[in-house]
């Protein structure tokens, strides 16, 4: 593979008060230009509506990038896959879920974007793409739910899906899970379902509806689900939470910027990029971004 005019979409993971997070995402592609997605909160945890290149400090591997662009990229289409658990597990759910999609079908899905709704139990029983919410019902209704639970295949699986390959780099791809992160059934697993997610370029959103306040085991798998692949994870209560999470998810998947660089030189083995980003003027609060990102030589 040549590395000319090659450009990877580089993913975002949390970066709050100037703190990186652990998860890196890894690319094995050959490229000579970084677009790296930003996010730019005030204290008030808004978005910033201009951010400039004067804003900020960008760091590679400890070196400073001096030229570097920063564009707005709020009129980007968005990719968005949700994904519906329907296990046993989740019983309970299953109408506030498909209230809450249908809703944010109606409020949050512009004519540009593409939506894709799966629903899965011990295997992904539903996978259609949708532009309106009365067909997230009829798909919802059709399916014979419960059963044990497929977690990371559906995961894995959805992002698999050809939505997430054919959108550029321009096009901002997420996938909501909806589910509780157990699995009793799946022949991945969480690193599995990771690397799949990063390898499209997508950010999982993990939304876990209960009504217990005390944290479960598999708290722990959808929190660190979304930090790798530059997502949050939520945990709600009540079906009102639900529609306030799922606006929150769509306001920050709309209000991004995109930070370009090209690389200085091509590289001659596989090597990690470290990426640090801080604030140099402005009302800057923090930064959200993923950490670093791996090329690799030409074959």
């Amino acid at each position: 593979m040549s590395y000319k005019n090659v450009v990877i979409y580089v993913g975002f993971t949390l970066c709050l008060s100037n703190a990186a997070a652990d998860s890196v995402l890894v690319i094995r592609k050959s490229i000579s230009e970084v677009r790296l997605p930003l996010v730019a909160n005030d204290k008030y945890g808004r978005s910033l509506p201009v951010l400039l290149p004067a804003d900020i400090s960008v760091l590679e591997d400890g070196h400073a990038i001096s030229n570097f662009d920063v564009r707005p990229a709020q009129d980007n289409s968005l990719q968005v896959g949700i994904l519906l658990d329907l296990s046993y597990s989740t019983q309970a759910n299953w109408r506030p879920m498909q209230s809450a999609v249908m809703k944010f079908m109606e409020e949050s899905v512009r004519p540009a974007d593409q939506t894709l709704l799966l629903a899965f139990d011990t295997k992904v029983e539903v996978e259609k793409a949708v532009s309106h919410p009365e067909e997230v019902r009829a798909a919802i209704s059709s399916v014979p739910a419960g059963g044990p639970t497929a977690f990371y295949d559906a995961v894995y699986h959805a992002c698999q899906n050809s939505m997430f390959k054919n959108g550029g780099v321009s096009a901002r791809s997420a996938l909501i899970v909806f589910s509780d992160g157990e699995d009793n059934l799946s022949l991945h697993n969480l690193n599995d379902s990771i690397a799949a997610a990063e390898s499209s370029g997508i950010a999982v959103y993990t939304i876990s509806i209960r009504k217990q306040k005390a944290r479960k085991p598999a708290d722990e798998i959808l929190q660190q689900l979304a930090v790798a692949t530059g997502g949050q994870a939520f945990v709600v209560r009540r079906e009102q939470d639900i529609q306030d999470t799922l606006k929150a998810i769509s306001e920050e998947l709309r209000s991004f910027y995109l930070l370009y660089y090209r690389l200085s030189r091509q590289p001659e083995r596989r090597e990690f990029h470290r990426i640090h980003i801080t604030p140099a003027q402005g009302a800057i609060h923090s930064l959200r971004y993923r950490e670093g990102y791996y090329t690799e030589p030409s074959q």
